[in-house]
């Protein structure tokens, strides 16, 4: 990707960048998933579907099917798989679409187009996939271990961004300007509630010309650095297996000394 970006490329490293407000939108997010999972007390069966639909979305470029969760864990029945799906969608772990009950999403990958593409140029068994939302964008290379090259556009103009993450940072990145914006409010499940509201966008004025008419535009503004920091916290240990301790432990509040 890099060189083929236009003039307004930017190239260097941007680290993850621990301010405050990232800080707190990490806290934030780690409390609502750890602790719905820990709350949930999920199964060991119902751990073992969301770790394989996480992990083929990248080998699929989609969800997997009912039928290759069926084969591949040895489930009894599709009403078995059912019953764990929904489940898992009463939790927010994934979506389920309401009128096929097909899987739409499992964070932070779409089944469903958005505008959010991930390429893994080091990764040949991957196929591309759609990330939910800006910041699951950023997420995804850190939860598979894997290099990425994110494709979106801007929320406000639609004009093309692009960013390569290499080993945890970005590298190469179009429009100086760019930032990310994150939805804090949030009802039911996040994928018809804040997710919409996580982007890309060229520059401040445009996020602020995008809130002007959203009906609650209640969030933060994060440069690259933050959102990355963001992205990682969250998704990173996405694919460990998790207990009701490990989930409780993790999600406990950190003093200033800790962080």
């Amino acid at each position: 990707m890099r060189g083929n970006l236009g003039a307004t490329d930017q190239t260097g490293t941007i680290g993850p960048k621990a301010s405050e407000t990232a800080r707190e939108l990490l806290s934030m997010a780690e409390s609502m998933l750890g602790g719905r999972l820990s709350q949930a007390g999920i199964r060991p069966q119902e751990e073992a579907v969301r770790r394989y639909i996480l992990t083929q979305y990248p080998l699929l470029g989609r969800a997997p099917s009912r039928q290759e969760i069926v084969a591949a864990l040895g489930l009894r029945s599709a009403d078995e798989l059912q019953r764990i799906l929904e489940r898992l969608h009463s939790i927010d772990s994934l979506y389920l679409d309401n009128a096929s009950q097909e899987i739409r999403l499992a964070y932070p990958f779409s089944t469903v187009p958005t505008k959010h593409v991930v390429r893994f140029p080091d990764w040949d068994e991957a196929k591309p996939v759609y990330a939910q939302c800006a910041v699951d964008a950023l997420g995804i290379p850190f939860m598979v271990g894997h290099n990425a090259s994110i494709g979106s556009s801007c929320a406000h103009c639609g004009g093309p961004i692009a960013i390569e993450v290499l080993d945890g940072a970005i590298v190469a990145y179009q429009l100086a300007e760019t930032v990310v914006w994150v939805g804090t409010s949030r009802s039911d499940h996040a994928a018809t509630s804040c997710c919409p509201t996580m982007n890309f966008f060229c520059s401040s004025p445009h996020v602020q010309a995008w809130r002007q008419p959203q009906p609650d535009p209640t969030g933060h503004e994060l440069n690259l650095g933050e959102a990355l920091y963001l992205a990682k916290g969250i998704f990173e240990d996405l694919l460990k297996v998790h207990s009701r301790t490990e989930l409780s432990t993790r999600t406990r509040p950190q003093s200033h000394d800790q962080r």
